[in-house]
């Protein structure tokens, strides 16, 4: 039986290649973390224990700590409330919206009930544009599940991004949504949807096939 949730990251990932799609979550290849991820996560984990307090005593990474101290000195950052976060209700909050057949699935970093925003970190080799992340739609797809589950109070999604070299940057992208936007994505996340349980799953040369553990069996993949 196909899986009855999907989440941003996989119909994004279902979106750019089916086929690698099929190979994380239909045929589950494992999918080693890479150095990348690793860090990725280890910043996530600091960032949730150090929020409230912006006190990165206690990390001992010192690549991490220095991920974590240019975005407490960020001044768009400064200016967000810094409560204490509680598991499960404003750090890593869990989201399960219903769209009918299917369920949207994922975790939303912070929510910040105070100004209405939700947050998600990232952590990246170089800085993001704009277009990326609007490309990338998951701004709409975690306010298409916290509008489903009554959440509507949230009016802006925040990417905070900071980069993983040996200086790292903080930049703070905020994001208007529309009705209109969130209803588009809702028809692209059930339009994959319907893909998915066709089992279509073309290869699709791309970008990502540079960093895709599965490029060397896919037939499209070009060396």
């Amino acid at each position: 039986m196909r899986r009855r949730a999907e989440s941003p990251s996989s119909i994004a990932i279902y979106c750019e290649c089916p086929r690698r799609y099929a190979f994380k979550y239909v045929e589950k290849l494992p999918d080693p973390m890479g150095p990348a991820a690793a860090l990725g996560q280890a910043f996530h984990s600091m960032a949730y224990e150090t929020w409230h307090l912006q006190d990165i005593g206690n990390c001992e990474d010192p690549l991490v700590c220095k991920m974590l101290r240019a975005m407490y000195d960020h001044h768009d950052v400064k200016a967000l409330p810094h409560s204490q976060l509680e598991e499960g209700k404003t750090c890593e909050y869990q989201l399960k919206a219903d769209l009918g057949n299917q369920t949207l699935f994922g975790y939303v970093d912070l929510l910040l009930d105070d100004v209405q925003y939700a947050v998600d970190f990232k952590t990246s080799g170089r800085p993001w544009t704009k277009e990326k992340v609007e490309e990338q739609q998951q701004h709409l797809a975690y306010t298409l599940g916290l509008r489903e589950i009554g959440r509507s109070e949230v009016k802006r999604f925040l990417y905070i991004v900071v980069t993983t070299n040996k200086n790292p940057q903080c930049q703070v992208i905020t994001l208007d949504v529309t009705p209109e936007a969130v209803q588009g994505y809702r028809d692209k996340f059930l339009g994959a949807v319907d893909m998915i349980e066709l089992d279509l799953f073309p290869a699709t040369p791309c970008n990502a096939c540079r960093w895709c553990p599965w490029k060397n069996l896919c037939p499209a993949y070009k060396k």
